[in-house]
């Protein structure tokens, strides 16, 4: 397992959300512009129609049909406006997002049937452009709305076990007369146990061989981390994401055997997270900063989401955070050290930075709100 920092041990928890840079209305502007352009090509289609030789006639009928669009769209909008209130939005807000939402569509058939005897010569092309434009509506606005889209994986911002992996090191390191400095655990923060012992060693110069030092190491952990406890917020978020079916995994540095010891001590919760991924996992070939562990969680979730960046993850490490927004995620910083011995790079470019898990609001990224605010 990596020899992280002991809340890096905590779960990286990429939650597969709505973009944090995004709207979470249900119409963004690439998608209004095609539905305006999809009701156009519909009201020129119709306004052409050689129903009848009185052009009135022909003019009524396309108006007519753009207005029955609309009707159409109001059960649309109803079925869009019940994943906005799971999403937190009012409902109230939620039933106009709704509807507003298919209102563009029937003003632009309108303004189609207008200028219909312009766009005759169009027709062949409009007809081919409304197919296609439904299509890219019903894909990138109704589904994505229906699916929930809610993901969360952990590395190891859940336990606190900060105080007890100093101290394990420090005690390793104590017979040789040297110190475990924050340096040097910030970059073994995330790596694998062979990886981090690699980096000890190296830093700090010590007598011992990779074996030596996974030995030693190891039997110090067996007596330390069964006594590792949650973090402040972890509980409370964890089963709030579960109460509301959101998926949770866990992708951790650690082996399989040391991340079933730090949390011996809560195995009832930690069967909330489904899939576990350990560094010692068969799908992990580079470990943090690569993206490789949250990549695969990613990929083993029930219901995959649709893009990474619909993931969010809670990192307390340096190479945490650099492997998530690898990976094309969002990541919550939870430092288990001073921000001051953070890269300031880190800090910038992580999505958002929490002293603790009890400021974390779900609502931000697209959440739920908890039950008890």
């Amino acid at each position: 397992m990596p020899l992280r920092d002991d809340r890096s041990s905590m779960i990286s928890a990429a939650f597969s959300l709505k973009s944090r840079s995004t709207s979470t209305l249900p119409c963004k502007t690439d998608r209004r512009l095609l539905t305006s352009l999809e009701g156009m090509a519909v009201g020129v289609a119709f306004g052409s129609i050689p129903s009848s030789s009185n052009a009135t006639l022909a003019f009524n009928h396309a108006r007519n049909l753009a207005v029955g669009i609309g009707i159409q769209n109001f059960p649309e909008g109803l079925a869009i406006s019940l994943p906005l209130r799971s999403f937190g939005i009012g409902s109230f807000r939620a039933f106009w997002y709704g509807q507003l939402s298919g209102l563009v569509e029937v003003l632009a058939g309108v303004i189609g049937v207008c200028f219909v005897q312009l766009a005759n010569c169009l027709l062949p092309f409009a007809l081919s452009f409304a197919a296609g434009a439904m299509l890219f509506v019903v894909f990138n606005e109704i589904i994505p709305e229906i699916t929930p889209q809610n993901r969360t994986m952990s590395s190891w911002c859940v336990i606190d076990t900060e105080s007890i992996y100093t101290e394990c090191l420090q005690i390793l390191c104590a017979p040789y007369g040297k110190n475990f400095s924050t340096e040097t655990k910030l970059q073994m923060m995330g790596k694998s146990s062979l990886e981090a012992g690699q980096i000890l060693i190296r830093n700090l110069n010590l007598p011992m061989t990779d074996e030596e030092f996974l030995t030693k190491s190891n039997d110090i952990y067996q007596e330390a981390f069964p006594s590792a406890e949650l973090l402040p917020g972890a509980e409370r978020l964890i089963q709030h994401l579960a109460s509301h079916n959101i998926p949770m995994a866990i992708g951790t540095g650690s082996s399989h055997e040391l991340f079933l010891l730090k949390t011996s001590g809560h195995r009832e919760l930690f069967k909330l997270f489904d899939p576990v991924i350990c560094t010692d996992a068969n799908e992990i070939r580079l470990t943090k900063p690569e993206p490789d562990v949250f990549l695969a969680c990613a990929e083993k979730f029930p219901s995959p989401p649709l893009s990474m960046s619909q993931c969010l993850v809670f990192e307390d490490g340096e190479n945490g955070v650099r492997a998530a927004i690898a990976a094309g995620m969002k990541v919550v910083l939870v430092p288990s050290l001073p921000l001051s011995n953070y890269d300031p790079s880190v800090i910038q470019h992580a999505t958002l930075t929490l002293g603790s898990l009890l400021k974390f609001d779900p609502v931000e990224f697209g959440l739920p709100p908890f039950d008890d605010i």
